[in-house]
């Protein structure tokens, strides 16, 4: 269950959320017969001897996204990942404020993430507009075409898949009415980080300067 205690804060990590789920395709990484396999940071449950046989966190120590490189590293060894809900009976408080959420996005920058600054930028733009474009199509069409009837019908599936968000993860359901906006502030972040790992060379993680070419070398999951 992930605590927010702001309002933008809360839609930035619900929006967040959202893409991961989407991105990651993680209503299949319970399929034994599809690639996907993902992991959460906030807990993940292992079999000690699964983890020795695939090689240990030594093949993961340099991986910004070592969560969800481990399931990929115990399926790609043949173990079986599966995604289970711990709401009611875990609680996280992932991010204090949106200030301290942009700064924890650093991290990322473009080798942390997508592994280049065109990748990185074209799919936080894409996602950014897929969540503004229903919005700004009602707004300049006032309601009268298919264009709005089309634009409400995505609004609608992205307030259903906020709240299927909100009942299976806990997120806030005050974290509902900053949509899309929110997804403008994610994008800010992601745009942000990649910009000042671009401008630095590098990234700051664990409080610790890593150069773009060290992070890349070490990256091991696979969007």
């Amino acid at each position: 269950e992930v605590e927010s205690r702001g309002l933008w804060v809360a839609g930035a990590v619900g929006t967040f959320g959202r893409w991961l789920v989407l991105g990651g395709r993680l209503w299949r990484t319970t399929d034994p017969d599809t690639t996907p396999a993902f992991g959460i940071g906030a807990f993940n449950l292992v079999r000690s001897r699964t983890l020795d046989d695939a090689g240990g966190f030594a093949w993961l120590r340099m991986d910004i996204a070592d969560d969800a490189a481990l399931a990929q590293l115990i399926a790609g060894h043949g173990g079986r990942t599966q995604l289970a809900s711990g709401l009611g009976l875990a609680r996280v408080h992932w991010q204090h404020s949106v200030r301290a959420m942009t700064r924890g996005f650093e991290k990322y920058g473009s080798s942390g993430g997508f592994g280049s600054h065109p990748r990185a930028l074209f799919a936080a733009t894409l996602a950014a507009l897929l969540e503004l474009a229903p919005t700004l199509a009602l707004l300049i069409d006032h309601g009268t075409s298919w264009v709005s009837l089309a634009a409400l019908s995505v609004l609608g599936v992205a307030l259903a898949s906020g709240v299927l968000l909100v009942r299976s993860g806990g997120i806030s359901a005050r974290a509902l009415v900053t949509l899309p906006v929110a997804a403008a502030l994610v994008w800010f972040m992601l745009v942000r980080s990649s910009w000042l790992e671009w401008r630095r060379g590098g990234l700051v993680w664990r409080d610790t300067f890593y150069a773009s070419a060290d992070v890349r070398a070490g990256k091991r999951f696979r969007l």
